[in-house]
């Protein structure tokens, strides 16, 4: 009879082990405990001295002990789960731990920036519960955090009342361009505060949400006071990127995403426009360039430029661009050459003002390639005096075009006129021979040679009437 209590059992069987059992209960020898009912002692121990405790260490403790009732459990269930006082008693010792596990969902636990890893590991103590269990201690545990977020979330909401109704109002009050700058960085501002607020709450998130959506849908809405103006279309863009990145927050809360982000949209938009401003310009441009006025395709070109950023990187802009530079550049040289030669120096002075103004432009356009032919304004400066080169020439052939003897005068005729002449054009040769043409050489040869030509006509003719006064005098 001091064999172990199952071992006892096993031995003792048939109406004769009954008998025996019921008559040594009765005279006090059978009082040891089973196995389990031991070690069911030992683990109500331990838990009595945990649940008190509210650290780690307890909490690893208590799911040791969770473990063991469940391993006592099934332990009873194969033995034919007759022992009915152990499995309520290994239900009770549950309960001892569930009520600890709900004690430690608090307001200061759920707030704790650690929360999320000691809500886990509470949540794996109630799994390992609810095998000895009727009613899942999972549940129930959920349920007390839920209570209790539900409190925190009722203070939280109550505290970000104001800020939502501060929104309410600031986007209200954007009714169009200028006020979308005034106002929309306060419904970010304002919307970060209420958030701070309420951190876990789905409600307040979700009504922050819906203000970030109407505010990305008035910034949209009011594009034409924003997307013509570099500055603003830089201010637009930052604000764009702070929404979403508010909402980015924000959508954790409610288990969404945020579709679509407006930065994208924002940049769709800006490219979309510059490249529309920039066709109409170009085409705008071209008409003046037919119509050589320079002026207003200076104006247009100027236009353009505000948008260029945005499309500098863009090939196919930057060629239209460069076609029509050139083109006013073209007509601006042609002018210049024409009052040059006309000797309409006001206008050339006038026109040599706008080249400057118009290189300033070119420059402007970041990102394009250099001007193959330089700088304008040195252009037409050079081109100045090639073309008072080239009007010195027109003297010349004029001049070797006359007959000798037609144009004698006062100063000297016909000869002084074309020695001037040459003179001149020595002066300013040295600045132009290199950009002067093929055909400008060959004039400059053949005036030389009409030079030499005239020289030697005149000095045989100067010997022909010195022999015939020898003659006559002899």
């Amino acid at each position: 009879f001091f064999l172990h209590p199952a071992d006892r059992r096993e031995r003792i069987v048939g109406d004769r082990g009954g008998h025996c059992q019921r008559s040594l209960r009765t005279m006090g020898c059978l009082v040891a405990k089973s196995s389990i009912g031991l070690e069911l002692d030992l683990i109500e121990e331990r838990i009595k001295s945990l649940v008190a405790r509210k650290d780690e260490g307890a909490l690893i403790e208590l799911a040791r002990c969770a473990q063991e009732l469940r391993q006592a459990l099934d332990n009873l269930v194969k033995r034919g789960a007759s022992d009915v006082s152990n499995i309520r008693r290994i239900e009770q010792l549950a309960d001892e731990i569930l009520r600890s596990l709900e004690q430690r969902v608090t307001p200061d636990l759920i707030q704790r920036d650690d929360a999320a890893r000691e809500l886990a590991e509470l949540r794996t103590v109630a799994t390992a519960l609810d095998a000895v269990r009727a009613t899942k201690a999972s549940t129930i545990l959920e349920e007390a955090i839920t209570k209790v977020n539900g409190a925190l979330n009722a203070q939280d909401e109550a505290k970000a009342r104001t800020p939502l109704m501060q929104i309410r109002q600031s986007l209200n009050r954007i009714v169009d361009g200028p006020s979308l700058a005034a106002h929309a960085a306060a419904v970010l501002d304002t919307a970060e505060a209420a958030h701070r607020q309420a951190p876990h709450s789905a409600k307040v998130a979700d009504l922050l949400l819906k203000g970030l959506v109407e505010l990305a849908t008035k910034v949209m809405f009011f594009h034409a006071a924003w997307v013509v103006h570099p500055e603003r279309v830089k201010a637009v863009r930052a604000l764009a990127t702070r929404l979403d990145e508010l909402a980015e927050r924000f959508v954790v809360v409610v288990e969404a995403s945020w579709e679509p982000p407006l930065s994208p949209e924002v940049e769709s938009l800006v490219q979309n426009y510059s490249a529309q401003l920039c066709t109409a310009a170009v085409g705008k441009t071209e008409a003046e360039i037919a119509n050589r006025d320079c002026g207003a395709a200076f104006d247009h070109l100027q236009a353009l430029q505000l948008v260029w950023p945005e499309l500098r990187h863009r090939g196919d802009m930057a060629l239209q661009v460069i076609g029509v530079l050139n083109g006013v550049r073209a007509v601006v040289v042609e002018d210049f050459m024409r009052a040059t030669r006309a000797g309409d120096k006001a206008k050339a002075i006038e026109i040599a003002s706008f080249a400057q103004r118009w290189q300033a432009l070119r420059q402007g356009f970041e990102g394009l390639p250099p001007d193959p032919n330089g700088d304008l304004a040195t252009f037409l400066k050079n081109g100045g005096k090639l073309s008072a080169f080239e009007r010195h020439l027109d003297t010349l052939d004029a001049e070797f075009a006359k007959v000798a003897g037609a144009d004698d005068g006062a100063d000297g005729g016909r000869l002084t006129t074309i020695i001037q002449a040459f003179e001149a054009a020595v002066t300013i040769w040295a600045s132009v021979f290199e950009k002067a043409s093929q055909e400008q050489q060959n004039r400059l040869l053949g005036c030389c040679a009409a030079l030499e030509a005239a020289a030697e006509a005149e000095a045989e003719c100067c010997l022909a009437h010195s022999e015939a006064g020898e003659r006559s005098g002899g």
